[in-house]
């Protein structure tokens, strides 16, 4: 579980990250496309919707 900080260093939500810290920044500016052809990964998104609670408006 992760908690995600917006650019005002509030907290926005949290959730269960797909990607290790490497495989992120590994994959940072890369499409979706490319994660899926270039790393093994069964999914295209760091946080699943469903995986997700906004602690934030």
């Amino acid at each position: 579980m992760v908690e995600v900080i917006g650019t005002d260093v509030r907290l926005i939500g949290r959730g269960i990250v797909n990607y290790d810290s490497d495989q992120l920044r590994t994959a940072a500016g890369w499409s979706s496309n490319e994660v899926m052809k270039r790393m093994e990964v069964h999914r295209m998104e760091v946080i699943h919707r469903d995986e997700w609670v906004t602690l934030r408006s």
